[in-house]
């Protein structure tokens, strides 16, 4: 297997995932540290998991919160992991679709899981019903962050079994606070 060099952020907080990043190659992007196939420095970095099924080893800061937020629109999931990841507490986590999502939910059993609604593959309320019928990882809280804000549509996610519901766009003190409650940082 290949291995990648160790290049350092300008601010150890800002270790970050690439998890698309299939192309063996590490660097920076918007200040945060791109890793892919294999993590070199085990001293600083744990391995979330062997592979991530674009073929990209994921890996984390020890001591942060692992958060995987099952997006497919890479926007909003960058918004999202820069100011969760900001803080020093957290390690973010990309799936693109509903599928992908659950094999990392279920294999990686994160601290929390952010949930866009509408999602290819199967839908995000699909998502929380499989995560809240396997008992291993039903306990996982579940943010809905989604642009879907008709009142029956929240209704439908926190009956799915959402901890919470977040409104997108979102405000970015308000992401981080619920994300605070719900992973016991608050």
């Amino acid at each position: 297997m290949q291995r990648l060099r160790h290049r350092a952020p300008s601010r150890a907080a800002s270790r970050a995932v690439d998890p698309v990043a299939g192309d063996g190659r590490a660097g920076q992007r918007g200040g945060c540290e791109t890793w892919s196939r294999e993590c070199t420095s085990g001293a600083e970095l744990r391995d979330l998991r062997p592979h991530d099924p674009t073929g990209a080893t994921l890996c984390a800061v020890p001591g942060t919160k692992l958060v995987v937020y099952i997006e497919d629109n890479p926007s909003n999931f960058a918004l999202a992991r820069k100011i969760l990841e900001w803080t020093g507490n957290y390690t973010v986590v990309n799936a693109k679709d509903g599928i992908i999502g659950l094999q990392m939910v279920r294999e990686r059993r994160p601290d929390v899981v952010l949930l866009d609604l509408d999602l290819p593959g199967i839908s995000g309320i699909e998502v929380v019903q499989a995560i809240r019928r396997t008992p291993e990882i039903a306990r996982i809280p579940v943010l809905a962050v989604t642009a879907s804000v008709m009142k029956r549509e929240r209704t439908q996610a926190m009956e799915a079994g959402c901890d919470r519901f977040i409104e997108k766009p979102f405000d970015i003190h308000d992401l981080k606070r619920q994300v605070d409650e719900v992973a016991g940082l608050a």
